[in-house]
């Protein structure tokens, strides 16, 4: 397996570790010290070993899942089965290929195989090896040392290596961090399992949904992958239904969090999901199975708050920002005294695309309204991204710094002012400049 050969697309957020490991492990003669990946669970530490070897049939090695050894004489026998290629079966009697009662029988029996090529001896979830003996892990960690021959040792843990090291001390591994994956690289690497196009594009909606729910309980991406697949039937079902956006959005929200309120307690079955879903469709209002539930009637249900920040959105997007001196003033009230103004003589600067825009000057135009200054609070934050799941507003440049974002108002002007008659602003009289 050589960088040449790679494709890193296929590996989100891990490229920079592949690249490291498929370095260290150079040809396979070459000595390689002892590794240790460490990272919190479905960060990808076993996936990434085991694609190495998968690609590299001529590097020898053993895997062992320490969570399966009970006893340090299964985790040495299971080592040697598995060097030696044998399987315990019926027709062996399920005996081990040597019985090994001792590190130090262990090392001799690594010492009789005298390795030409390196062999890896990969330990996963070493956790587990603390309780069996803490001179364990100084022997596994030592065994090239002790054994004066090429073995390497691998250890994959989710415990950080200072809470790990031997108290009676070893040789120091290399050490490999896995971070926890963000949220663009847990849809990228959920997107990748899709086959079909066409399925891929509907999913990505779905899971950038799904992901806004379960960020708060979990971001593992074992689990949000298990509970994602399992509402996504449910999703693309409904997504023949509805034409609106906004409408398949308010019909699957019930039952994600159902789900959430149900998954830490036990896998869910698909007749429990077809309860669930019973139980939501079951409790929707009659305005809610309406038909003509429009985005207005959606929008006008909003409290206060979001209401004002939607009207913000909205002149930010229309209103040049070289205005804003001119418009945005508290002298506004005297200029335009009239309570109707006509804007139809204005009609242009409605037709005209709206503009993007930055988070800092939402936030003076939203002050405006307040009449109070106004910081960049996490309400803030939260209510704008419902506003970006909903479709009221769109992002238009990357999420990775949150000084940068600009935004883009995607509401007609027929759903403003409607808004914005429900909270006493006129907004006519801020377009006419």
């Amino acid at each position: 397996m050589s960088l040449s050969t790679i494709n890193f697309k296929d590996y989100p957020g891990r490229a920079k570790q592949l690249r490291e490991l498929i370095n260290l492990f150079g040809m396979p003669e070459d000595l390689v010290p002892s590794l240790y990946l460490f990272g919190q669970t479905a960060t990808g530490k076993t996936y990434l070993i085991q694609e190495i070897f998968k690609n590299n049939s001529k590097l020898p090695f053993s895997y062992i899942d320490c969570i399966e050894c009970f006893t340090t004489n299964t985790l040495f026998e299971t080592v040697l089965n598995q060097l030696y290629n044998h399987y315990p079966s019926p027709k062996n009697s399920f005996s081990n290929v040597i019985q090994c009662r001792s590190i130090h029988s262990f090392i001799q029996e690594l010492q009789k195989i005298d390795p030409v090529q390196t062999v890896y001896l990969v330990f996963d979830n070493v956790r587990e090896l603390l309780e069996l003996s803490e001179q364990t892990v100084s022997c596994l960690l030592n065994i090239g040392e002790l054994t004066g021959q090429n073995y390497t040792t691998i250890l994959l843990s989710d415990m950080i290596w200072e809470n790990f090291r031997p108290k009676n001390g070893c040789i120091e591994p290399i050490i490999i961090l896995l971070p926890n994956y963000t949220k663009e690289q847990i849809i990228q690497i959920l997107l990748n399992e899709i086959e079909e196009e066409k399925t891929k594009t509907l999913y990505k909606t779905f899971v950038k949904l799904f992901y806004e729910f379960i960020q708060n309980t979990s971001r593992n991406l074992n689990e949000i992958r298990y509970l994602s697949n399992l509402i996504f039937p449910k999703y693309v079902s409904l997504s023949q239904q509805e034409t609106s956006q906004l409408k398949l959005y308010r019909r699957i929200e019930p039952l994600i969090k159902i789900i959430l309120d149900h998954s830490h307690m036990h896998k869910i079955t698909n007749s429990e999901l077809e309860t669930y879903w019973e139980n939501c469709e079951s409790t929707r209002s009659p305005f809610e199975q309406s038909n003509e539930i429009t985005e207005e009637e959606r929008a006008l249900n909003l409290p206060r708050f979001s209401k004002i920040l939607l009207v913000s959105v909205f002149l930010a997007s229309h209103v040049p920002q070289s205005k804003d001196l001119q418009v945005f003033t508290t002298l506004i009230k005297k200029r335009a005294s009239k309570k109707n103004v006509d804007i139809q003589s204005d009609n242009k600067k409605l037709l005209q695309s709206p503009k993007t825009f930055p988070l800092d000057r939402l936030l003076s135009i939203f002050s405006f309204f307040t009449q109070a200054k106004v910081d960049c609070s996490s309400e803030i934050y939260n209510q704008l991204a419902s506003f970006v799941t909903m479709g009221y507003i769109s992002i238009k440049t990357s999420l990775a710094s949150l000084d940068n974002i600009n935004f883009r108002c995607n509401l007609s002007f027929d759903i403003i002012k409607e808004i914005s008659k429900s909270i006493d602003i006129e907004i006519g009289k801020f377009l006419i400049y």
